[in-house]
């Protein structure tokens, strides 16, 4: 059985010259790291990960801390469900449990496809299951089974 864990990037400064360039604000940082936590309790391992080429990504998957292969593309860059769609299915078949991590609305997208019925704030994720195989994926094709949304820390 496949998995795809699908992540927003945690929370972004407001300003940089570019939206590509927007850093992860001291939240966000608390927030990838509160994931981090979640996703090292899961009963499985991320075995390979694909992420969005803009900054606030690339800080979220260094934050998470995660020893993987990862191909970090423009092509993720505010990708659509369909876009995703079509990067995953270049995963590795030898690979199980992939995380993606990209924006709104693309994630949330790809994870209302599935069956999860809300919408990924900054820092959350979930666990789609699937039962064929990256080759075959499609939309609709999956079933969420755990999700993780962020704390506020004071």
């Amino acid at each position: 059985m496949n998995r795809i864990v699908i992540m927003r990037h945690a929370k972004a400064e407001k300003l940089a010259q570019t939206d590509h360039e927007r850093p992860l604000s001291d939240r966000g940082h608390e927030q990838a790291q509160q994931c981090a936590n979640w996703i090292s309790a899961l009963p499985f391992a991320i075995e390979s990960a694909i992420v969005s080429s803009s900054m606030r990504t690339t800080q979220t998957w260094k934050d998470l801390q995660l020893r993987c292969p990862v191909l970090t593309t423009d092509d993720a860059y505010n990708a659509g469900a369909e876009q995703w769609v079509h990067l995953i299915r270049e995963c590795a078949p030898d690979v199980e449990n992939l995380l993606i991590i990209g924006h709104n609305p693309g994630v949330s997208d790809l994870a209302f496809a599935h069956g999860f019925a809300s919408e990924l704030s900054t820092g959350a994720a979930v666990v789609i299951e699937l039962a064929q195989t990256w080759q075959q994926f499609g939309l609709h094709d999956g079933q969420p089974k755990q999700s993780f949304v962020p704390e506020r820390v004071s």
